[in-house]
């Protein structure tokens, strides 16, 4: 019984672990974030971290320092065993949130995805140091294989 009691116990301890590292990567993105100014605009993501240890952001566009223009809402949410970053952009899909799960977590990068969507399929998010991070949006479009990406720096 005792043997069985420290078995179920190291178990617990080792899937509370798991849950709380799987979110720990994403919580790096917690912060302020922005591109490099071209052509007189920049693009800004804003990411807080919930107290249940969700994230709410926001993607906009700075033009000329003086207008913002929102382009996306986000989020990054735990349903049930499963991490997905929802994504709400303006004039698109209905203006319904995209889910893309989660599908590759480590302290150096994060990986959604949603084969279903029309573009991107692929969100990535590579952690190049503290203070720097690489976003690439892929996938297909139109028969052809895209990918975009922006240097943010934390801000």
């Amino acid at each position: 019984m005792k043997k069985l009691f420290v078995t179920c116990a190291v178990f617990a301890f080792t899937c509370s672990c798991t849950e709380t590292d799987e979110m720990q990567y994403v919580k790096k993105l917690g912060g302020k974030w922005a591109s490099e100014e071209n052509e007189n605009s920049r693009f800004f993501e804003e990411w807080d971290v919930l107290a249940e240890g969700n994230l709410i952001g926001k993607g906009f566009l700075l033009t000329d320092g003086v207008d913002t223009t929102v382009s996306e809402e986000l989020k990054i949410e735990k349903i049930k065993n499963e991490i997905f970053y929802v994504a709400t952009v303006k004039n698109e899909n209905d203006n319904k949130p995209v889910k893309f799960l989660l599908v590759e977590n480590d302290s150096q990068h994060l990986v959604f995805e949603n084969k279903l969507h029309d573009f991107p399929q692929r969100i990535k998010y590579f952690f190049l140091n503290d203070r720097e991070l690489k976003v690439v949006v892929e996938g297909e479009y139109k028969g052809q294989n895209e990918s975009n990406e922006m240097l943010l720096s934390k801000w």
